[in-house]
């Protein structure tokens, strides 16, 4: 086996972001004056979880935030590409890329007092593979070499599947053997710095400092909580009177406003908003590549970003942002054109426009849907928007929809192959009634094939998705959060995984 640190020395880095350079280094709280310890860090958000939380196998998207406090992963990227090792110390490659294997952390318990070692992380990531998870499709088989190495054998390389990898949360064998897999997915127990308490859906989340945390000296914090607000006005109130320190805010008019009343806002641009058509049913609208023709046609971007998105969004043509690798330059999509939409609707067989469904993620302004309605009602598509809580719109991502579109921003990852197979590739377990193309399967399994990212192939694949309408990218967005002046370091936005952070660091001066 060879270590990182000598693949480095030979220049052969493996690449999954901008660049996968084996560089350990902690991270570091504010630089300008010294963390101060105590307070519990109340943290708005528009929704809570919709599924399990904390049995990772059954959690998806950004519910997997809500066990952020307790979970922690083998290792964490950070947005530049290193990685920071966590619950795993050290990582080394066999020279034919078959296998992988960590040296584990020790002295690590859990909240229930058992110890984290090798038979606890092969009990976790077994678990991906018995219930044939995505992130698993190349782990062929786990072993336990000694109390803490463990070797995962793969039956392929991929250069997306290291981060699939490292990057799942690890809970307690022993809770989930003793209360249950049920039990267990909403109230987590983990190896993180604080420790869960209590979960009352749709109101709040809370956990209070692990005394017994393996980072010496941390956290900071006495406690986090979650408070799950869905109307803005009481949000903003809330920080305004001072209830909450953190919230969750949508970039655009929300963030401006947070500015106004004196607030501290830090965001990063890390998605692009895309409408998902149901064109893999056959029977619906958008089975015709026409009809998503129109759609996009009839969309003014340009005019909908100046108007909406104060400064902080981007027009979108393609799905890479543009600070993307995988985002092509000068690149020209469906500009706007009313009058060619409706010729496409004519093609089509719907002179008259057709009825439909929009379904907007929780959280999306309703001025962003709203003018979406506007645009296709201009070209004869009539929309009905339904607003569903998270729960009920995770289950349509995952579960399937009819005549209609579902409108959520996608992460984009540093490397855009992880991008295209988590929301595009038809291994992909969403959107299932998204119709999946062969040639552009083949274009992304050949780009995430090689040792680098092949961003030549990314860029083909992103021309292809163009080239059939797979989806209508809107604008570029991402996250951003809106902090009381005496929250120091809220510890967000630092990973590449966007729903993810780093809850040890964060502190106030108050």
């Amino acid at each position: 086996m060879r270590s990182m640190s000598r693949v480095m020395r030979r220049g052969l880095s493996l690449i999954l972001a901008i660049s996968l350079l084996w560089i350990v280094h902690p991270f570091k709280a504010n630089a300008q004056s010294s963390p101060k310890y105590g307070g519990v860090l109340r943290i708005i958000r528009f929704s809570g979880p919709g599924t399990p939380f904390g049995w990772p196998i059954k959690t998806r998207g950004l519910d997997s935030l809500a066990a952020s406090p307790c979970l922690e992963p083998l290792m964490r990227q950070e947005w530049e590409g290193h990685y920071v090792p966590i619950l795993a110390t050290d990582m080394s490659i066999a020279p034919d890329k078959g296998s992988i294997t960590f040296k584990l952390r020790k002295g690590v318990k859990f909240h229930d007092g058992t110890d984290w070692n090798a038979e606890a992380a092969k009990f976790n990531l077994q678990a991906y593979i018995d219930n044939k998870k995505p992130e698993a499709k190349d782990w062929k088989s786990i072993d336990v070499i000694d109390n803490y190495t463990i070797c995962i054998h793969l039956t392929k390389f991929e250069n997306t599947g290291l981060l699939d990898l490292v990057g799942r949360k690890m809970v307690s064998p022993a809770a989930y053997k003793t209360k249950g897999e049920e039990w267990l997915g909403w109230h987590p127990v983990g190896t993180g710095p604080f420790e869960f308490e209590s979960f009352q859906r749709d109101v709040n989340c809370t956990y209070k400092k692990f005394e017994g945390y393996w980072q010496k000296g941390k956290p900071y914090l006495d406690g986090v909580e979650w408070l799950y607000i869905k109307d803005p006005m009481t949000q903003t109130a809330a920080m305004k009177a001072g209830e909450a320190d953190v919230q969750s805010v949508t970039l655009g008019k929300n963030t401006r406003d947070m500015e106004a009343v004196g607030l501290n806002v830090v965001y990063k641009i890390n998605a692009s908003l895309n409408l998902i058509p149901d064109s893999g049913n056959t029977d619906s609208p958008y089975a015709d590549q026409r009809v998503r023709n129109a759609v996009s046609h009839a969309l003014d971007r340009e005019a909908f970003v100046k108007a909406l998105g104060y400064g902080f969004w981007k027009v979108q043509y393609q799905m890479p942002i543009d600070d993307n690798p995988a985002y092509i330059k000068g690149f020209k999509g469906r500009a706007y054109d009313p009058e060619r939409a409706k010729k496409f609707l004519e093609e089509a067989g719907y002179p008259k426009g057709f009825e439909t469904m929009l379904m907007p993620m929780p959280g999306t302004p309703p001025d962003v849907f709203a003018v979406i309605q506007s645009y296709l009602g201009a070209v004869g598509i009539k929309v009905k928007i339904e607003q569903v809580p998270m729960g009920k719109f995770m289950s349509t991502r995952t579960e399937g929809w009819n005549n209609g579109l579902l409108l959520q921003p996608f992460a984009v990852w540093q490397n855009f192959g992880k991008t295209m197979q988590y929301y595009i590739s038809s291994k992909s377990s969403d959107f299932p009634v998204l119709k999946r193309f062969p040639e552009i399967d083949t274009l992304i399994d050949e780009a995430v094939a090689t040792v680098q990212p092949d961003v030549n192939l990314l860029q083909r694949a992103v021309r292809m998705m163009d080239e059939r309408t797979v989806t209508i990218p809107v604008y570029s967005s991402g996250g951003a959060y809106a902090l009381q002046k005496y929250v120091k370091d809220a510890a967000f936005l630092k990973l590449a995984n966007w729903n993810d952070w780093v809850p040890e660091d964060a502190w106030m001066d108050k």
